[in-house]
């Protein structure tokens, strides 16, 4: 604390000096030292915010977090018994916000899509997402809604496959959230497209400009993939993600532009590298990191890394082998079968395996990018084998959201009525994100922190004495997975702080 004082007295002093380009560095040390990471976490404070009652539906596939409340589907259930969507606070307060409209019995068509099985994602007030049947031709459709419930619209119906090709124009069944770029949705689809392998589509957030970048050939021509199930990851004007199948056989991981030019970045091998990766992908500089269900040491499961690039596979963890007990039980002490995606906050990675655990009900672990690190932040307890409910969930499912120091997700069964269960898991020494600073020329100056930390806001003052910190304007935007502002000319004498 005292480095800090010290190094926060000459910020003002260069301040004062006018030395803007001292000032900077100080700055960006100051933060560091006032956010650094913490050594190891302290994860026991777990709380059941809600327990799904039949009523209300099931199979959750993960949150999104925004204005301080939690979003979500769930695939079946609701009035229309088609899926819902729903809000939960994180004091556990529930909102059923949506219900997907019956389909009709012989077509399996709607007005409005059915099975949501993605979780949603987030851009101001406006939820956009993804349902994998329902809609016009019961191919699945593409959504937005405010996060009040409100102004629920299809952004676009997927048509119908071509009954003996099982192909189309635009791809079918999107089974994978959505990501925004520069005003852009993009996306995949399980199946269709001109090879019927399903495809990677674009569309404007108000339902315009629909087009596919990309139909995956599968099959024996399917060195790029087949039947993407995963959400993209986006970097500048390149997406990746994965596919369930092709390359030679056991899934990919590619890279395609948004003008459309595609790359075969890694072909899995069946063996321990695993297969069939269901998993999206997150950055950490050039490096995308994700989970592999099966594979690794022991079968179990993996973490892996590979450069954007496509070089550098590598390994980070493998899941560790596990043994019946006396119910018919395969456990372990890490998990097995991490089948959804990471949460990256710093340098570490949160995650979810289905099962496994010391009752063979799931985990949720963290570890660092590097694979050191692992810890076992939740075993799920044992279920009743005829209900399948327990006090807490089971069977993690969906990517986890990250606020603050508390993490978020979701269990496709156990609690009380067996139909799973929303859960945080604080984590009382997470730490906080690093602020980075530099400057553009005489011009501006470019602040960044890791998107993986949610609820911080960037604050500036003129002076320490007294000190008036105030947001920064405009909002961030996530570049590379940062959230990065750009500052110009005349607010280049300030402090800058992270504020939660």
């Amino acid at each position: 604390m005292r480095d800090l004082v010290k190094l926060l007295g000459q910020a003002l002093a260069a301040y004062q000096s006018r030395d803007a380009g001292r000032m900077l560095a100080i700055a960006s040390i100051a933060v560091y030292l006032a956010f650094g990471a913490a050594k190891r976490l302290d994860a026991e404070s777990f709380t059941v915010l809600h327990h799904f009652p039949f009523s209300e539906g099931s199979e959750s596939f993960g949150l999104v977090a925004s204005h301080e409340a939690l979003y979500g589907t769930l695939e079946y259930g609701g009035t229309g018994d088609a899926g819902a969507i729903f809000a939960v606070g994180t004091n556990g307060v529930f909102t059923k916000l949506y219900n997907f409209t019956t389909p009709d019995a012989s077509t399996g068509t709607n007005r409005d899509g059915a099975d949501p099985q993605a979780e949603l994602i987030a851009d101001g007030n406006v939820l956009y997402g993804t349902t994998a049947a329902g809609g016009l031709a019961n191919g699945g459709t593409v959504y937005a809604l405010t996060v009040d419930g409100k102004n629920f619209k299809v952004l676009h119906h997927f048509t119908e496959l071509n009954p003996i090709s099982l192909t189309n124009d635009d791809g079918s069944s999107p089974s994978a959230p959505l990501v925004l770029c520069n005003g852009i949705l993009y996306g995949t689809t399980v199946s269709g497209g001109s090879s019927g392998y399903g495809a990677v589509f674009a569309i404007g957030t108000n339902g315009a400009g629909f087009s596919v970048l990309h139909n995956f050939t599968g099959g024996t021509k399917g060195v790029d993939g087949a039947n993407p199930r995963s959400g993209l990851a986006v970097s500048g004007s390149t997406l990746y993600g994965t596919t369930v199948y092709g390359g030679v056989g056991f899934g990919t991981v590619f890279a395609v532009t948004t003008d459309s030019h595609f790359t075969n970045l890694y072909s899995f091998s069946g063996g321990e590298d695993g297969q069939s990766p269901y998993t999206g992908l997150v950055f950490k500089g050039d490096k995308l990191y994700g989970t592999m269900s099966v594979g690794g040491d022991a079968g179990n499961g993996l973490v892996f890394a590979i450069g954007t690039s496509g070089s550098n596979f590598r390994i980070v963890h493998s899941f560790s082998a596990g043994a019946l007990d006396g119910k018919g039980n395969f456990t372990n002490s890490e998990g097995i079968h991490p089948i959804k995606g990471l949460t990256l906050a710093g340098s570490r990675l949160f995650g979810s395996a289905l099962s496994g655990g010391s009752f063979d009900e799931g985990t949720v672990f963290v570890l660092n990018t590097d694979g050191s690190g692992f810890e076992t932040l939740r075993s799920f307890t044992a279920t009743h084998s005829s209900a399948f409910t327990n006090s807490d969930g089971a069977a993690p499912y969906g990517r986890m959201a990250l606020i603050g120091n508390t993490l978020y997700g979701t269990t496709d069964h156990g609690g009380v009525e067996g139909n799973g269960t929303v859960f945080s898991i604080t984590l009382h020494a997470l730490g906080r994100p690093t602020l980075s600073i530099r400057s553009i020329g005489d011009a501006n100056v470019v602040l960044a922190w890791p998107d993986s930390f949610s609820g911080f806001r960037l604050q500036s003052t003129v002076s320490l004495s007294p000190a008036e910190w105030n947001d920064v304007t405009p909002d961030p935007t996530v570049i590379d997975g940062q959230n990065t502002v750009t500052n110009t000319a005349a607010q280049n004498n300030k402090l800058y702080r992270l504020r939660q």
